[in-house]
């Protein structure tokens, strides 16, 4: 969870390998966990499409009395002591923002999806082979109305509303209900695994305790994480009785369960479900998927790369609002770092990573065991036999988050960690003359970084800093002073109604991305610009008119992690090696053409389940495929006026082209080279992060596909088991 257990163990930590941790199973690999500070610092990615299944019916009444087992007990539970029910927040006002003009979009109703319930267990070992892959998806957790542009949005999503949902009243949006559930099925088919409800897309990463998953729910089709646990590693992770203070991965777990399920809040990472059955060698956590990764890596740092002030200012305010809602429940979240605040492909960021976290009665009682990563504890935690209180430390811990998001180092660093403690504690905050920075963040930082825990600034001073507000025109409200009907961002103290968001739109660099180019191309309707697996070389600029977006129906592109590429070199091409070639869970599985056997009628009803949605999963992927007007081709998307087409194939070590583009009128375009793409992201800081934010959205595009392809694929072998099935 990435925490230093005690003072006597920071030597030992300082010393011991960097190892990456997949945790809160957010789509990438959790930060590296334990981080000394040396001479090096090193600190340590459009919503997705939703086919309807229709709800289980209600389990018939049994016949006769089951009997008698003992009640399951699963591993992680216990009493929520010390963490009251949190209060809700009132939901935030809609941020509508205006669709291109050029566009004129239908209108999309969503709802909140029926809960729904995993069921019945079968171990296998198979499990434990599934290693190294890759894949992004675009996901957002807001069930609200919204707008789909006729041209340059996913064609997904039109088909999605206008044939799938056609006989429904709402479009479904995601479920944030938590579930917890203590049975476990897994069924393997044609290379595909199923867990429960959840289709295994992709491996994504390993940790300490762990693997990361990339998984399909089959009962709303949106991906999640899911992270896999060996119980094992944790309870023979324990350390000996006799006086060991070292940090428990078993509680650690416990507590980060514990405070995730009833930590509700937009810029905090969601837990979806715990399946643990209690027979069982796995605990799984299913959580939210952030696309984006960390806002900043371990090798993002040792590039020295940062963030321009305008961007970190829009991070800073989403970290802000979590925190002061974990303060406001009593929680102390005790590892704030760069690598625990996760970013979604909209550009929002959430925390994550609560195994260090603390939950008080009071929310002032002194702490004495010392936890967090070196480079980001506070001046207090690092004292001999020290006690102090928590909300402080995540103050100064946020502060060098900032300061590093804004310098690209941490604030203090020494070649080794008793060194570093004594830096802290006496050396004074230096800002590094080469990134100027305003006097009112400079103000900021120094306040937040103050040795002294009495004299930093407090959390509700610190949501109404001249730099955090805007010289408060964008104050922000803490949480608990909230009525009903505000948000923290829109409250009777905001000025104009506008929300920070809305007042501040981000720059389009797209269009100073053209202008660098004044090669023109002009393709006639029904040309192939670009083909599906040729290396590309340039990128194209579309001035005018509208191309198609084809990806193979059969052999769907393998791609780079963009949440890896993106930040190992934010936004600079080329920069991440990929992953081998066809390496997936796919060759790390048996490969079937049966499933287990129908046991019970919940068995039954699970199944019947599968194979509605590989059902609606097929007609969708059909009409995708009669879009394309070929047989071999799916139409995932279409650009138009203003957007990039061919981008992606620069962000990958293979530079191979992940879909075909063919054009639906004719098209003006401009020719983009890959060194002028690469000049002019770095000469415009936050091209770079607007090109990323581009690339994530648009893999989700694939991502997608791909999942459903998959799903698609199983229909027969589902189908054909439950003509095989007995009647209960």
């Amino acid at each position: 969870m990435g925490c230093v257990g005690s003072k006597e163990d920071a030597a030992d930590v300082a010393k011991a390998p960097p190892r990456a941790e997949a945790g809160n199973g957010n789509g990438h690999v959790d930060a590296v966990k334990a981080q000394a500070a040396a001479a090096q610092p090193a600190p340590a990615a459009a919503p997705a499409p939703a086919l309807l299944v229709e709800a289980p019916p209600p389990a018939p009444p049994a016949a006769q009395a089951a009997p008698a087992v003992p009640t399951p007990q699963p591993l992680y539970n216990g009493p929520d002591q010390g963490l009251p029910a949190p209060r809700q927040a009132p939901p935030p006002a809609p941020q509508g923002a205006a669709p291109p003009p050029h566009h004129g979009p239908p209108r999309r109703e969503r709802s909140e999806l029926k809960k729904r319930q995993g069921t019945e267990y079968e171990e296998d070992s198979d499990w434990d082979q599934c290693s190294t892959a890759n894949f992004n998806v675009d996901e957002d957790a807001q069930a609200k109305d919204c707008e789909v542009p006729a041209v340059g949005a996913s064609v997904m999503e039109k088909a999605l509303h206008n044939s799938l949902f056609a006989q429904e009243k709402h479009v479904p949006g995601p479920d944030n209900v938590y579930k917890e559930t203590t049975t476990l099925r897994i069924d393997k088919v044609k290379g595909c695994m199923f867990v429960n409800q959840y289709l295994v897309v992709r491996f994504l990463g390993r940790g300490a305790c762990g693997k990361v998953f990339l998984c399909l729910n089959t009962y709303d089709l949106r991906l999640y994480a899911m992270k896999a646990v060996r119980k094992v590693d944790l309870e023979s992770s324990q350390p000996p009785q006799q006086g060991a203070k070292k940090r428990n991965p078993m509680e650690d777990l416990k507590r980060e369960i514990m405070i995730m399920k009833k930590m509700k809040h937009t810029n905090i990472v969601t837990l979806s479900e715990v399946i643990d059955d209690p027979a069982g060698s796995k605990l799984l956590l299913v959580m939210e998927y952030m696309e984006g990764g960390p806002v900043l890596t371990r090798e993002a740092l040792e590039k020295r790369e940062r963030l321009p002030e305008s961007l970190a200012l829009q991070y800073f305010r989403d970290m802000i609002k979590a925190l002061d809602y974990l303060h406001g429940n009593k929680v102390v979240h005790g590892d704030l770092k760069p690598e625990n605040v996760l970013m979604a492909a909209s550009g929002e960021v959430k925390l994550s990573d609560f195994g260090c976290s603390k939950v008080f009665a009071t929310g002032n009682e002194y702490l004495e065991r010392c936890n967090g990563t070196p480079a980001f504890l506070a001046p207090e935690m690092m004292k001999p036999n020290t006690r102090y209180r928590g909300r402080p430390t995540d103050v100064y811990a946020l502060g060098a988050c900032l300061y590093t998001l804004l310098f690209g180092r941490i604030p203090f660093s020494a070649p080794n960690l008793y060194k570093l403690f004594q830096v802290v504690q006496n050396e004074p905050v230096k800002y590094p003359p080469d990134v100027p920075i305003t006097e009112e963040l400079k103000d900021l930082l120094a306040r937040m970084l103050t040795k002294n825990p009495r004299e930093r600034i407090g959390m509700s001073e610190l949501m109404r800093h001249p730099w955090l507000t805007m010289n408060n025109r964008f104050p922000l409200k803490p949480y608990r002073e909230l009525r009903e009907g505000e948000s923290q961002e829109m409250h009777n103290g905001v000025m104009g109604g506008l929300t920070f968001a809305e007042a501040n739109p981000k720059p389009d660099f797209l269009t100073g991305l053209a202008n660098v180019s004044r090669h023109e191309r002009v393709f006639q309707e029904g040309d192939i610009i670009m083909r599906q697996g040729d290396q590309g070389t340039y990128l194209l600029y579309v001035v005018s008119g509208t191309v198609d977006i084809l990806v193979k129906w059969v052999t769907m592109p393998r791609r780079t992690n963009s949440a890896q590429v993106a930040q190992g070199q934010q936004g600079v091409p080329g920069a991440k090696p990929a992953a081998k070639p066809g390496a997936g869970v796919d060759e790390m599985m048996e490969d079937s053409d049966t499933m287990s056997p129908i046991v019970d009628e919940e068995s039954r009803q699970h199944r019947v389940n599968l194979m509605r949605a590989s059902q609606k999963a097929g007609e969708f992927v059909r009409s995708l495929q009669a879009n394309a007007g070929t047989t071999r081709d799916l139409l995932i998307a279409q650009r138009g006026p203003g957007e990039l087409v061919g981008e992606m194939a620069l962000f990958s070590k293979s530079l191979l082209r992940t879909a075909t583009v063919r054009c639906a009128t004719k098209v003006v375009t401009r020719v983009i080279t890959h060194e002028q793409l690469v000049e002019y992201v770095m000469a415009n800081p936050l091209a770079k992060h607007q090109v990323r934010e581009v690339i994530l959205k648009k893999e989700s595009e694939i991502t997608m596909v791909e999942a459903l392809v998959k799903l698609t694929n199983v229909q027969d072998v589902i189908t054909a088991s439950l003509e095989q099935a007995p009647q209960f």
